[in-house]
């Protein structure tokens, strides 16, 4: 085991069979991508034991924004069903350098399950060590699930909204600095283009070691953050297109011990839709 935070996949090869480890695969693409998560998952093989996390689906029923976070009960029941228990060792990969895993990592940590770790590498890299892999989807029994809901790790577009000009707080764009400024159009439909006015646009991509396809390591991480000047004694807000990439800033400061990190859930896809959400270019 490498961190608190992550496994490697020598560990996790060793412990593919035992049986309160439970390994989710939380690969997500654009809507404007010709791939699908489920898609890959049964057609591309996956680790084997896998289970398949459909971020879309396992989310807020009713509501118009892309998979925010669902209620305590849908996840408490969806989970039971999937056969995952609260007990249960969870290790989360995606089959991007480090994108949609951390979303999911974010979401059990809201309901409690703190100890959920992510697969350093991924499906990329447990394929390019020639490890196992499988492409019929393994059925569990029935689980029950404790939630613990954690209130304090989410955000709103009213406490950003109220915040604006609050210095104790920061607000953190992980979107590419073309988005940010509003020089290109947003992927999704009907979004005015620009940013939250004083956030702080860290792409998430500056985290990723190119080579490597996982986080940088944490001397690397933590420089990154003070050079664009963030205060760890503050709080801090992330926010993305959607709240993917957001997970991917708030898992990178919990490696280097900020772990109350708040993600904005509904992001630019509800800032950017709003009649009456400011907007800076």
């Amino acid at each position: 085991m490498s961190t608190k935070s992550t496994v490697t996949t020598e560990w996790l090869y060793d412990n593919l069979e035992k049986d309160r480890i439970k390994i989710i695969d939380a690969t997500w693409y654009m809507p404007n991508d010709k791939r699908t998560g489920i898609g890959a998952f049964q057609k591309k093989g996956h680790i084997p034991g896998a289970i398949f996390f459909d971020i879309d689906k396992i989310a807020k029923s009713n509501t118009p924004l892309p998979h925010m976070l669902p209620s305590k009960n849908k996840f408490r029941t969806l989970m039971a069903a999937l056969g995952i228990s609260h007990r249960d060792k969870i290790v989360i990969y995606d089959r991007d350098e480090i994108l949609s895993a951390p979303r999911v990592w974010w979401t059990f940590r809201c309901f409690g399950k703190e100890d959920a770790v992510i697969l350093e590498g991924g499906f990329n890299r447990w394929l390019k060590e020639k490890k196992p892999i499988e492409y019929f989807e393994r059925k569990y029994p029935k689980q029950s699930f404790s939630i613990r809901e954690n209130h304090k790790l989410v955000s709103n577009f009213r406490e950003v909204k109220m915040n604006l000009n609050n210095s104790k707080i920061q607000i953190l764009d992980a979107r590419s600095k073309e988005r940010f400024w509003g020089k290109i159009k947003e992927p999704r439909k009907d979004l005015k283009s620009g940013h939250i006015p004083n956030s702080t646009n860290m792409p998430y991509s500056n985290l990723i070691n190119d080579k490597k396809r996982t986080m940088k390591n944490k001397e690397t991480v933590r420089r990154i953050f003070k050079q664009s000047e963030i205060k760890f004694s503050k709080k801090i807000i992330t926010s993305c297109g959607s709240g993917i990439t957001a997970c991917v800033l708030a898992f990178a400061l919990y490696t280097i011990g900020k772990k109350d990190v708040a993600v904005y859930d509904g992001s630019w896809a509800e800032w950017g839709s709003k009649k009456n959400a400011p907007i800076a270019k």
